[in-house]
């Protein structure tokens, strides 16, 4: 009887630890964070001097670069996936199947129509193509250059993160803010991954006067926008390191973590069982005993308090507020709009996944004296393994957009 325990032991800690990837001691790992011996940031994200989150101008020369290739027809992917952040060097790929006609979508259509134009070209027109060849414009962000054009209807400033940037997508030129510009729409797309609603306050304040949008669209995702907390703008500091351990959030409560590798250092001890009884120190010693303390943790009989990050918590608490920051960031981009002679609209996306922020209505103070909607895309529409629109998300959003604009 004892031997057959024993073997069970050591077959489940075998499984636990190279099926299921359960790292002895680490009781709470997220899917998009892992631990590494050896922490180094990829390429591709950047905080620029006013500190707005975007496309570094290196990865943006190198995919330029890439899509200049006379070797553009290679098989295999433009970009390396161990160093470089997919989600933006993805766009390579993607571009090349649009100049060889590879990918069917609306988009595609509209950009061999304006290569097989009889007539000149109007300035979207050039913009549309200029957009194949260099997907992420000067300012960081994926989309045509923000500048004024002649030809499109009306012009649209889209605000957003990862939703709006396109993430998930098959083409990233099947993403919502793509769609619209198939549509004939000028769409100034400055969604990126991470972004929150006080960057999304520093982009109207800088893009909405200069770009004189007819309608600025905010698409707050409920899922990460609602801020109990206020977080400042400062020069060359990232909303988050993208490393390969994944992404790590600088200021996640609101309070600075310090540069990568304090980041990693802080949520590595967070993630992990607290040294701070002879139970712990036991069931941290392997992955059974891992999975045994997150059952108790679960029903609790177990704390996870670390004392020496309790002053990190204190003042977190401090700081935070019972009234959301966002509303008042998002009730001054609407005042920036209107000051400007733009329409606003507010969509506030669902978070579907399970225990998501689903309603406004059940946040206490969320979007008060704030006029919304709410995107009306369900499940089908989601890629639930990440929480974001899939392809039919995409083209079902672009054309709830589209019939709110054309009101």
């Amino acid at each position: 009887m004892g031997s057959s325990l024993f073997i069970a032991l050591l077959v489940a800690e075998f499984s636990l630890k190279n099926v299921f990837k359960v790292v002895p001691g680490i009781h709470n790992m997220q899917r998009s964070y892992t631990t590494t011996d050896s922490l180094f940031l990829m390429k591709g994200f950047y905080a620029d001097s006013e500190g707005l989150f975007r496309v570094a101008p290196s990865t943006i020369e190198e995919i330029n670069d890439r899509l200049a290739d006379k070797d553009l027809r290679r098989e295999g992917h433009l970009f390396n996936t161990k160093y470089e952040v997919d989600e933006i060097y993805t766009v390579t790929d993607e571009m090349r199947d649009i100049i060889f006609n590879k990918e069917k979508n609306q988009f595609a259509s509209v950009y061999q129509s304006i290569l097989h134009k009889t007539g000149e070209w109007t300035g979207l027109d050039s913009a549309i193509v200029y957009f194949v060849h260099h997907p992420v414009n000067d300012a960081g962000y994926c989309g045509i250059p923000l500048k004024e054009y002649n030809g499109g209807k009306k012009k649209i400033l889209l605000i957003g993160d990862s939703f709006t940037w396109g993430r998930t997508v098959k083409n990233i030129t099947s993403a919502f803010g793509n769609e619209l510009l198939a549509k004939g729409y000028t769409v100034y797309n400055t969604g990126i991954s991470g972004a929150d609603p006080p960057q999304y306050l520093a982009l109207a304040r800088k893009y909405i006067p200069l770009l004189k949008p007819d309608v600025v669209i905010v698409n707050f995702a409920m899922g990460s926008d609602i801020m109990d907390y206020r977080r400042q703008l400062i020069p060359y500091e990232p909303i988050f390191y993208r490393t390969n351990a994944g992404y790590l959030f600088s200021r996640p409560q609101g309070v600075f973590l310090g540069n990568a590798q304090e980041t990693y250092d802080f949520i590595k001890v967070e993630c992990s069982i607290p040294q701070t009884s002879v139970f712990n120190k036991f069931c941290s010693l392997t992955a059974v005993g891992t999975i045994l303390w997150r059952g108790f943790f679960l029903y609790g009989l177990v704390q996870n308090k670390h004392p020496e990050h309790q002053a990190y918590w204190d003042k977190v608490k401090s700081m935070s507020s019972d009234i959301p920051y966002s509303n008042a960031d998002v009730r001054e981009i609407q005042k920036v709009a209107a000051e400007n002679g733009a329409r606003s609209i507010v969509v506030a996306i669902p978070d579907l996944r399970n225990g998501g922020a689903c309603d406004p209505k059940t946040i206490p103070h969320f979007f008060e004296n704030i006029n919304y909607i709410m995107s009306p895309i369900k499940k089908e529409g989601y890629s639930l393994s990440d929480g974001h629109f899939n392809d039919l998300g995409h083209k079902q959003y672009a054309d709830f957009l589209d019939s709110l604009i054309s009101r």
